[in-house]
C-alpha cells in the first residue's frame, strides 16, 4: 500500500453488484463486496431479489461490526 505524503489513502468500500441467474428464470439477483484498503475482496455476500435488499444488508452488516467489541487474537 502506498502511503508516502500527499497520497491519500483508500479506504475499505462496498461494491453492490448484479448477477445474471441463468438457472432461476433469468432473474437478476443482487450482492455486495467488501473490498479492503488494498483493494482485496475481504467478504462476498449471498444473493438478494432486489438492489434495496443488498443495500439493507450492509446496513445491517454495518450496525453489527460497529456493537462488536474489537477481535483480539490470542496465541
Amino acid at each position: 500500500m502506498d502511503v508516502r505524503p500527499g497520497r491519500k489513502r483508500r479506504q475499505p468500500q462496498f461494491e453492490i453488484m448484479h448477477s445474471q441467474c441463468l438457472h432461476t428464470s433469468r432473474a437478476t439477483r443482487w450482492y455486495f463486496h467488501l473490498r479492503s484498503a488494498n483493494g482485496e475482496i475481504s467478504l462476498q455476500s449471498e444473493l438478494y431479489p432486489t438492489k434495496n435488499h443488498a443495500r439493507r444488508a450492509i446496513v445491517r452488516l454495518i450496525k453489527v461490526i460497529a456493537a462488536e467489541p474489537p477481535i483480539v487474537v490470542v496465541e
